[in-house]
């Protein structure tokens, strides 16, 4: 793969990608001393080598001090593609709603889980702008964000 973000692309699920790694890699689980703040952390080598194929970590949902959920992020790295999200909840956590290419990226919009035509954007994905659009409650949010948060003016 080359990093090319295309129509039909699956998002995909956190446990479902490390299922599939677990049958296709050798899998290395991170230590709870290694995993930070991580409810899990893993890094995923070709079968009999060190080669890495990818690696992936999901957060600990943490509480602010009013008790109520921050976001956390899930995000998985491998075949030059970030899958990614951010969420409150547990159930949520598990599903990527981003994928990040070599030159454009892919939001699941109307979240059916896959890239649809409209839902991918060339340039670099900025992911304070897309955690401003989850907060928002509709990722549809993110393009309007974009021109208000973004640092377009440290590049002149």
């Amino acid at each position: 793969m080359s990093g090319e973000i295309n129509v039909g692309m699956k998002f995909g699920t956190y446990d479902g990608m490390l299922e599939t790694f677990k049958q296709s890699c050798d899998v290395k689980q991170q230590t709870n001393r290694a995993q930070e703040n991580n409810e899990s952390k893993y890094t995923f080598f070709k079968k009999g080598t060190n080669d890495v194929m990818g690696n992936c970590y999901r957060e600990n949902i943490e509480l602010s001090e009013y008790s109520q959920p921050k976001y956390a992020d899930a995000v998985l790295f491998t075949n030059n593609y970030q899958y990614g999200t951010s969420a409150k909840d547990k159930k949520s956590l598990n599903i990527f709603d981003y994928v990040v290419g070599k030159d454009k990226f892919a939001l699941d919009l109307n979240g059916n889980g896959e890239v649809d035509e409209n839902e991918i954007f060339s340039g670099k994905f900025d992911s304070y702008v897309y955690k401003k659009a989850k907060d928002s409650g509709d990722l549809n949010n993110y393009s309007k964000y974009l021109d208000v948060y973004s640092y377009k003016w440290l590049k002149y």
